[in-house]
C-alpha cells in the first residue's frame, strides 16, 4: 500500500516541491504527491484516492478554501485527514481557529524546512489508503500474478494478460471502487468499475430516449456488478446496441486514463472460469495492447498528471530505440506524427511544438503521452541544472506505465 499527498492549487509548484523532497531528503519512500486545481477537482480525486494529507491553497480558482475544509470535515469517510491550509500571510499560524480536521498553517512562499517536518509526520503515520479486496470476495488461490506500478507497468501487466491468453480480470484497487479490465483467452473485452460516478466523469454522452428510472436503475446496477450503465440500458431496449459498445469502449479508456492521477496502484490479475455476463457478449478489442493503452492516454488531462511524469515548457524530447518501431505501428493522428517527425533530441517542447505549429500545453500532452508508453523520453529542466542528467518519465517517480 501506498500513502498519498493530494495538494490543490492551481500553481503545480507546491506539488513539484513536495515531489522533490520526497526523492532527495525521504529516499526509498512510499508516498505519491497528487495534485488539483480546483476544490471540485479535489473532491473528484477522492473517487481515486484516499490521501493520507490535503494540502489546499486559500486561493482556489472555484471558490473558498474553507468550503473545501469544512466538507473534508463533515465527512465521516474524509474527516480524519490531516489538513495544510497554504495563505499569503499566515496570521501568526493561528490553527486554532481552523476546523479540527487543519493540522497545519502554512505562509507563502514555502519553506523547505517546514514541508519537510509535516512530510516527516506524514509518513511516520498509518496508511489511511483501505484494502477494498474482501468487498470483491478476494480469493487468493485465484491469483494469476500482483503487483504495482511503481515496480511493475500496467504496460506490461495488460502485455502479461494477452500474452498467455488469460481470461478473467485485471484488478486495479484504487479509493472507492477498483477499475476492472476483463479479458477472454488474451483478448481484452473492456473496462469498467463498480463507482458509475467515476465511469461516467467528462462524460458528453446522452441518453435523452432513456427514463430517469431506467438511468438510476442502470447506476445502482454498476455499483452492485460492475456492468457499464450503456450496456445494463441496451440490454433492455432503452438504447441502441451498437452505440452502446462504442460509448462502453470510450468510457472504459475514459475510466482507465484516470488512473493517471492517483500515483502508485496494486494491481492484481483474478483468473475467472466464467466471466460476466455483460462481459460475455461484449465484442474483443481489435486493438493490441499498446494502441489501445495510447488511445486511452488521450483523455489525460495534463494538469491531472503526477508531477514526477509531467514534462516541462523546457524539456527536450528524445525518441527511444523502441520508440522507433512502436511509431510504426500506432495509429497517430495527424499532429502526433508531425511531432514525432520534428524531434531531434536536442531542442525543447517548446522548440518543437512552434514548428509543428501547435501550442506548448498541447505539445507536453503529446510528449506526455509519448513518455508514457516509452516510446520517447525527455530532459528534465529541473535535474539538468544539477547536472543529474537525462530522465526517462517515470523513472524519477516510477508512474503507471513506464518505469
Amino acid at each position: 500500500m501506498f500513502q498519498k499527498i493530494l495538494v490543490t492549487d492551481d500553481n503545480p509548484a507546491p506539488a513539484r516541491l513536495l515531489e522533490s523532497l520526497l526523492a532527495q531528503r525521504f529516499p526509498g519512500n512510499r508516498c505519491d504527491v497528487v495534485g488539483a486545481r480546483r476544490g471540485a477537482d479535489l473532491f473528484d480525486r477522492l473517487e481515486l484516492v484516499q490521501p493520507d494529507a490535503v494540502f489546499v491553497n486559500d486561493a482556489l480558482p472555484d471558490g473558498g478554501y474553507m468550503d473545501v475544509v469544512n466538507r473534508l470535515q463533515a465527512d465521516p469517510v474524509t474527516r480524519q485527514i490531516p489538513v495544510a491550509v497554504m495563505r499569503a500571510i499566515s496570521d501568526g499560524n493561528q490553527v486554532e481557529d481552523m476546523p479540527p480536521n487543519v493540522r497545519w498553517v502554512l505562509e507563502r512562499p514555502l519553506h523547505r524546512d517546514v514541508l519537510e517536518d509535516i512530510l516527516r509526520s506524514v509518513l511516520a503515520g498509518p496508511v489511511l489508503e483501505p484494502d477494498y479486496r474482501d468487498a470483491y470476495f478476494h480469493d487468493p488461490a485465484r491469483v494469476i500474478f500482483s503487483g504495482h506500478t511503481g515496480f511493475f507497468t500496467a504496460q506490461s501487466a495488460l502485455q502479461m494478460a494477452a500474452g498467455d491468453r488469460l481470461s478473467g480480470v485485471l484488478r486495479f484497487y484504487v479509493s472507492r471502487a477498483s477499475v476492472d479490465l476483463y479479458f477472454s483467452r488474451g483478448k481484452f473485452l473492456l473496462a469498467t468499475t463498480r463507482n458509475p460516478t467515476v465511469y461516467c466523469k467528462g462524460s458528453g454522452a446522452e441518453v435523452s430516449q432513456c427514463e430517469l428510472g431506467q438511468i438510476v436503475e442502470a447506476q445502482l446496477a454498476q455499483r452492485r456488478s460492475g456492468c457499464p450503465v450503456f450496456l445494463y440500458l441496451a440490454a433492455r431496449g432503452g438504447m441502441d446496441g451498437e452505440e452502446a459498445v462504442l460509448l462502453t469502449r470510450e468510457h472504459g479508456q475514459r475510466l482507465f486514463a484516470q488512473l493517471w492521477t492517483a500515483g502508485r496502484i496494486g494491481f492484481e490479475f483474478i483468473r475467472l472460469d466464467a466471466l460476466p455476463e455483460f462481459a460475455v457478449r461484449f465484442p474483443p478489442s481489435e486493438e493490441d495492447t499498446d494502441s489501445w493503452i495510447f488511445s486511452s492516454l488521450r483523455y489525460v488531462g495534463l494538469d491531472q498528471v503526477v508531477p514526477g511524469m509531467c514534462p516541462e515548457v523546457t524539456s527536450a524530447p528524445l525518441i527511444t530505440r523502441k520508440g522507433l518501431e512502436m511509431l510504426q505501428r500506432l495509429a497517430l493522428s495527424d499532429v502526433e506524427s508531425r511531432f514525432a517527425a520534428s524531434v531531434n533530441g536536442t531542442e525543447s517542447v517548446q522548440s518543437v511544438s512552434k514548428r509543428v505549429g501547435i501550442g506548448v500545453e498541447e505539445g507536453m500532452s503529446i510528449l506526455f503521452r509519448f513518455a508514457a508508453l516509452g516510446i520517447m523520453e525527455f530532459w528534465s529542466a529541473e535535474l539538468t541544472a544539477s547536472g543529474a542528467g537525462r530522465v526517462i518519465a517515470g523513472r524519477v517517480r516510477p508512474g503507471l506505465l513506464s518505469r
